[in-house]
């Protein structure tokens, strides 16, 4: 994932932001409240193969598994690198929501969250510092609003 902050100055050039975790779940599921963007029954093959080696691969094309398209035609929502969303600040904390599950499942590891690829499922990623907030497994969308 590009830092935040990185991706935070990318929105201001270019009118396109990080999308708010609605925004990002209406993409993916639309009105239907299926579990995945294709539907309710699991698809091994609408998503990455697992990798669950030591040394991380990179991700797949987005195009690679047109299985996974939601009602919209959006790819590789789910299960290709987790999907960072606007972040959120209170007085205490400053998050993102984490979406969509990574095929990255190294064993043996605690510092790697379990993959929820289901749509009703998340994670929140705590954002400490830039040097800090990067895994070559997160990544994320620009949207732009309508005009």
């Amino acid at each position: 994932m590009i830092l935040l902050l990185a991706s935070t100055s990318l929105t201001v050039i270019s009118t396109k932001r990080l999308p708010h975790e609605w925004e990002w779940h209406y993409a993916t599921q639309g009105t239907d409240g299926c579990l995945y963007p294709w539907g309710n029954q699991w698809d091994a093959t609408a998503v990455p193969e697992p990798d669950e080696s030591r040394t991380m691969r990179g991700p797949d094309p987005v195009d690679a598994h047109p299985k996974g398209a939601s009602p919209f035609g959006v790819m590789d929502l789910v299960g290709n690198v987790w999907q960072g969303t606007d972040e959120f600040l209170d007085e205490h904390t400053r998050a993102s929501i984490l979406r969509g599950g990574s095929y990255y499942k190294p064993q043996g590891s605690i510092w790697y969250f379990s993959q929820p690829y289901k749509l009703t499922e998340h994670w929140k990623l705590l954002l400490m510092a830039g040097s800090m907030d990067r895994s070559g497994g997160l990544g994320f969308r620009l949207i732009q609003d309508a005009r």
